[in-house]
């Protein structure tokens, strides 16, 4: 089980891809991504994610892939988008939302 305490960064600071899927992750903690500068891929799909705050992604600028299909989102703050210049690939497939996601490119 994942308590979204910070991963021991440290030993992860090469990291390119992480696949959290399919776990039960309920919240992002600001500093869960810290010092994970390199990371390219993050899959986040089918957990019970209501939220996705801006701030969890300052550590992952880089970020090229992020799926968060499945999960229990409503709305992304559109500071996500703006944080993530690097993104090519935004996975939202099969989430509730209750108004239309915008600033897309």
């Amino acid at each position: 089980m994942c308590t979204g305490r910070p991963v021991r960064a440290t030993l992860l600071t090469s990291l390119k891809s992480l696949n959290l899927a399919d776990n039960s992750i309920d919240e992002l903690n600001a500093r869960l991504f810290l010092h994970l500068a390199k990371l390219k891929y993050l899959d986040l799909s089918r957990n019970p994610i209501d939220d996705l705050p801006p701030e969890v992604f300052k550590d992952v600028q880089e970020l090229k892939v992020l799926k968060v299909r499945g999960c229990h989102l409503l709305n992304v703050n559109p500071q996500v988008y703006n944080m993530l210049t690097h993104l090519n690939e935004l996975d939202l497939g099969q989430n509730q939302f209750y108004k239309t996601v915008t600033n897309l490119k």
